[in-house]
């Protein structure tokens, strides 16, 4: 995961000795995630180190330099996102994805040219 529990609970404002919602925290945390590779098309990882040499396009949380903070601040964004808006929504209360997600992410994307899209 690359956010880690700790991180994520201080993101939601959850005590960090409640473990009642670890599970469910985690789930978010790996949706999160999930949802930063999918808008990059990309892989993420938590350090440079984890990136094996064959994925040329692969991006670190770690790098500073290369977009790090900004997508570790989109994935606390969705954490945060996911963990207010649990319940089952009607159309008068679904939220849609903060637009500082795409504010974040926006820059890093790999967009594909040519080719099959």
């Amino acid at each position: 995961m690359l956010l880690s529990l700790e991180e994520i609970k201080k993101q939601c404002k959850v005590d960090e000795d409640d473990t009642s919602q670890d599970d469910e925290l985690n789930a978010y945390g790996l949706a999160a995630s999930a949802r930063l590779e999918t808008e990059l098309q990309r892989h993420v990882y938590a350090t440079r180190a984890e990136i094996p040499e064959s994925d040329l396009d692969a991006i670190a949380l770690d790098e500073q330099r290369h977009g790090g903070e900004d997508l570790k601040l989109a994935i606390k964004l969705m954490v945060a996102h996911f963990y207010r808006n649990r319940e089952q929504t009607s159309e008068l209360t679904l939220k849609e994805i903060p637009e500082g997600f795409h504010a974040l992410t926006g820059f890093y994307r790999l967009v594909p040219y040519g080719g099959n899209l």
